[in-house]
């Protein structure tokens, strides 16, 4: 059995030893065609942290003690709306799993079913940004990919992915992504990527 490893401070994973690199990543390149500036970026990524964690904890069944910092509060609120709207039971957590044979990694932030689609199986991304870009059916298809590879899922079970944008006010789109091209755009994503590392491209 391989031996799979996560540093938290540096956002690395590790298989045997091994740097694979992860979903967010290898995908970096898209953001710049359909993303907003790096500043706005690096601003929105320290919120969405903070909204991802609290969402995390709740998701895993712990509940809070005390408040949450007000600028969060509403993403928070977003997403247990969200819950309760739709009806979600949430089946995983944080999942981190990596690739046996493509060598990539990633974490996506829950797998769940919904009263109103039976028996399907979800992944799902949680997002606290001011839109959905078209790379977040590529991110989510890696991850039902992983998956997959990993016999995540169960048989006979359809797997569906979807994003949930949390809003500052409160409320929040599901956007369900089954776009067939979403997966070999990832695939040519992380064969760039891979050029670029193992010919020291960019360094």
């Amino acid at each position: 059995m391989s031996k799979f490893e996560f540093d938290e401070e540096t956002h690395t994973y590790r298989v045997d030893g091994c740097v694979y690199p992860g979903v967010t990543t290898i995908i970096k390149p898209l953001y710049s065609l359909d993303g907003p500036s790096s500043s706005v970026l690096e601003y929105a990524r320290g919120r969405g942290q903070a909204v991802h964690k609290a969402c995390e904890i709740y998701n895993n069944g712990e509940r809070f003690s005390g408040t949450l910092d007000p600028v969060i509060q509403p993403y928070f609120d977003a997403w247990l709306k969200f819950l309760k709207e739709k009806r979600v039971t949430i089946t995983s957590a944080e999942q981190r799993l990596h690739h046996p044979t493509m060598k990539y990694a990633g974490t996506w932030d829950a797998t769940a079913t919904m009263e109103d689609s039976g028996t399907d199986d979800w992944t799902l991304d949680i997002k606290a940004i001011a839109k959905l870009h078209a790379s977040v059916g590529v991110q989510l298809s890696a991850y039902q990919k992983l998956r997959e590879a990993n016999g995540r899922i169960a048989s006979r079970v359809r797997c569906r992915r979807a994003a949930v944008q949390l809003k500052p006010d409160g409320n929040y789109l599901f956007q369900e992504y089954s776009n067939h091209s979403d997966w070999p755009t990832f695939v040519s994503c992380l064969t760039v990527h891979n050029f670029r590392v193992n010919n020291h491209v960019g360094e």
